[in-house]
């Protein structure tokens, strides 16, 4: 899947140069986050799944924007075709997502970091969004003493 390929590209941008010789890690300054945005933006467009496209990478004071597009156009959507098709594509961005999202924002946390994943149609009209935080992720981490 396209999607989890992305997320690797996201976790491995951020984490090569936030190892510790511990292995822990570390926090990342300004100057280094806004360099491998700025790597990340060098990849961007991207497919991430048939018909949504992640467009940008910006950083707003200590917080990380990803926009994606969304192949459709809204203003021809009915009310109902708007419920039913922002629905899902919330399920997807949001909950499904989830779990690569978090995985991958683990050194943006541990840098102060928050994300917000904003979605648009193909004319620029706003969808969605979701927010990715170290206390939505928390319940997604194992027990100490849990396996993976």
């Amino acid at each position: 899947m396209k999607m989890s390929v992305i997320a690797f590209a996201v976790a491995l941008l951020f984490t090569l140069p936030a190892q510790a010789e511990n292995g822990e890690i570390r926090h990342l300054s300004d100057e280094e986050i806004d360099a491998q945005l700025k790597n990340m933006q060098e990849m961007l467009p991207a497919d991430i799944q048939s018909g949504i496209k992640w467009v940008d990478i910006k950083r707003h004071n200590r917080e990380i924007n990803y926009t994606y597009i969304v192949n459709a156009n809204s203003a021809d959507w009915s009310e109902r075709d708007r419920i039913y098709m922002i629905t899902r594509l919330q399920d997807f961005g949001c909950r499904q997502l989830l779990p690569a999202m978090c995985e991958g924002l683990q050194v943006m946390f541990a840098s102060g970091l928050t994300a917000t994943t904003t979605y648009h149609d193909s004319f620029g009209n706003y969808l969605f969004d979701c927010t990715f935080t170290p206390e939505i992720c928390r319940p997604l981490e194992p027990e100490e003493g849990e396996e993976n």
